[in-house]
């Protein structure tokens, strides 16, 4: 009687516990809202266990008759079948709940609506402070800087992290200047100083090209993830008294490996908790730091340039850099013996500074593009220097390159040949010379002189605008200024004075200014003397009486062919005619002849 006694006993108390399994699979499938907390599911298992033994302790203990033992085998029965049959569907119930991914997502205001009111008012006073004062929000925010000097930014930037409790670099890829590229450093920075950490952050910048903040509100991802978790928990508690009260192995392997399942899930639950957290905890900002724009400019004549004519001028100007460059202005700096003349591409001169100037409102990075300006030159310098720069209404990467300039040189070059001059002369007899002379420079040539040597056989008659210096027996022509691209040319007369041989005379021009080039700066000819005039007379040469004979049989031959023509064309027809005209004429006769 005490066996049985003690095996209902043991079987009442294995019921029991089954129930307050039961009661858990109950709370977890009722879902997050059933619970505000985890006291509460404590408190709802606890009153129904409790409840459950009070109702199977009120069952007589003892030994009742006939109806009594029936009782109490009815309850052992009852209890076994339970432990037999029921606690495994129970398990597999609490299992298939807590692993469960599709949670209601239904708000917890909707849900607390639903509830009695003595429940719900203070169930929606909790919520309605958690949405006023724990927030989850994660912020995050994107800046794009351009930075004067990159090096002292980002020592800024380190400063200003160090000086922030739990901010630091997450990471940071610092790319010099020269390589044109943006700089990135990420940070990750406490939430409660994100807005202080951006306002100073943007105060580094010289422009802040972009700006991007986000502020997401995960408060009700981290409320439901929090209250998963906890009946997660609850759950594998329940688990763990199972497996410290099963006996059979079957059920001892079963328990074991849905806690396992459990605690798989809790794991990964807790994970992304923590990762929540620490994107709540700690707001990221993005910052791309971008050197200048890098302007350069280059400034080259079209062709040579030359005193008193028009020379064009090209500027090319260009933005190397990454990011784009605002109210650029070129301009183009006249000397004072430039005049200006024109400047295509709306430039715009100013004659109080003898500047002009063209103005672009964006250049953006690899864009480049080109002015031109046109001066004309009324100078005797022999340097002059055109200056040129670009700049734009911020901060240059290298201005190094924002300045051109183009070094003008004006030389002269003089030339010199002969235009005309008799090979031989007879004695007595004058000769006329022709000499050409010009400038081929871009320059003017001052003071130039040019001088005719005559050699002894030959006398000075007169040069048209020159004089005659005796003692050096020199023909000398003084003129003042050659221009560039001038050309004049000068006539002497001399007479020859000997009877035979060759009678050399040079001529040479020379001005003040040194010449790079002086090849062309001489000319020389030569006088053939004879005994007397032999200019009518016809000389016999091979060669031409070859010539004059070739001539003379191509002239017959084309006659003889003329001939053939006119004949072709004229004495065949012609002799039809007389034929057709003689062949009644002879008959006629003939007849005549015959009457006779």
């Amino acid at each position: 009687m005490g066996r049985l006694l003690a095996t209902g006993r043991r079987r009442v108390l294995v019921a029991v516990l089954l129930i307050g399994v039961v009661v858990a699979a109950f709370a977890v499938a009722r879902g997050p809202g059933a619970f505000e907390d985890e006291a509460s599911l404590v408190q709802f298992q606890t009153e129904a266990t409790d409840s459950a033994a009070q109702r199977l302790q009120a069952a007589p203990a003892g030994p009742q008759g006939a109806s009594g033992e029936r009782g109490a085998a009815g309850a052992s029965g009852a209890a076994e079948r339970m432990v037999t049959v029921e606690r495994p569907v129970v398990v597999e119930k609490v299992v298939e709940v807590a692993v469960e991914k599709a949670v209601t997502r239904e708000s917890a205001a909707s849900r607390v609506a639903a509830a009695p009111a003595s429940v719900a008012a203070p169930r929606l006073a909790a919520i309605q402070e958690l949405a006023a004062s724990d927030r989850q929000i994660i912020r995050n925010g994107t800046l794009v800087l351009m930075v004067a000097n990159l090096e002292d930014a980002v020592g800024t930037i380190r400063d200003l992290v160090a000086g922030i409790p739990g901010a630091f670099f997450a990471n940071s890829e610092i790319k010099p200047v020269r390589d044109r590229r943006p700089s990135i450093v990420t940070l990750r920075i406490p939430a409660a100083a994100f807005d202080e950490a951006v306002a100073n952050l943007k105060a580094l910048a010289v422009e802040v090209l972009e700006e991007q903040t986000r502020a997401e509100d995960v408060t009700e991802a981290y409320t439901d993830l929090n209250i998963r978790l906890r009946n997660l928990e609850a759950a594998e508690e329940q688990f763990r008294v199972l497996f410290e009260r099963a006996e059979r192995v079957q059920n001892i392997l079963e328990i074991q490996d849905r806690l396992q399942r459990v605690r798989g899930e809790i794991e990964r639950l807790r994970g992304q908790l923590n990762v929540l957290e620490d994107r709540v905890a700690l707001a990221t900002v993005r910052v791309q730091l971008h050197p200048p724009p890098d302007l350069s400019l280059e400034l080259v004549p079209q062709g040579v340039p030359f005193v008193y004519g028009e020379s064009a001028f090209r500027l090319t100007y260009r933005n190397d850099g990454n990011v784009r460059a605002k109210d650029v202005e070129v301009t183009l700096t006249l000397p004072q013996q430039a005049a200006f003349v024109e400047a295509r591409s709306n430039g715009i001169y100013d004659p109080a500074t003898r500047v002009v100037t063209w103005k672009i409102s964006e250049l953006h990075p690899s864009d480049q593009g080109t002015f031109a300006a046109v001066l004309r030159f009324e100078t005797a310098a022999r340097v002059l220097t055109l200056d040129a720069e670009v700049h734009a209404g911020t901060p240059d990467a290298d201005e190094s390159n924002n300045a051109a300039t183009a070094k003008l040189t004006f030389e002269p070059d003089l030339m010199l040949t002969v235009l005309h001059a008799p090979s031989a002369v007879a004695q007595g007899d004058t000769a006329n010379l022709a000499l050409l002379y010009g400038n081929a420079g871009n320059g003017d040539a001052e003071r130039v002189s040019i001088r005719l040597s005559l050699p002894a056989g030959v006398t000075f008659v007169s040069a048209v605008g020159g004089r005659y210096d005796a003692d050096e027996r020199v023909i000398v022509w003084d003129v003042d200024r050659v221009r560039p691209h001038e050309e004049q040319h000068i006539e002497a007369s001399v007479r020859v004075d000997v009877e035979a041989g060759r009678l050399p005379l040079s001529a040479v021009i020379a001005a003040t200014e040194t010449e790079r080039v002086t090849y062309n700066n001489r000319a020389d000819l030569s006088l053939a003397a004879l005994p007397e005039d032999v200019s009518g007379r016809t000389v016999w040469s091979p060669g031409q009486t070859f010539r004059d004979s070739f001539e003379t049989l191509g002239d017959v031959a084309r006659g003889a062919v003329d001939l053939l023509i006119w004949v072709s064309t004229f004495g065949v027809p012609l002799a039809v005619i007389v034929g057709v005209v003689s062949v009644p004429v002879m008959l006629i006769r003939r007849r005549r002849r015959a009457a006779r």
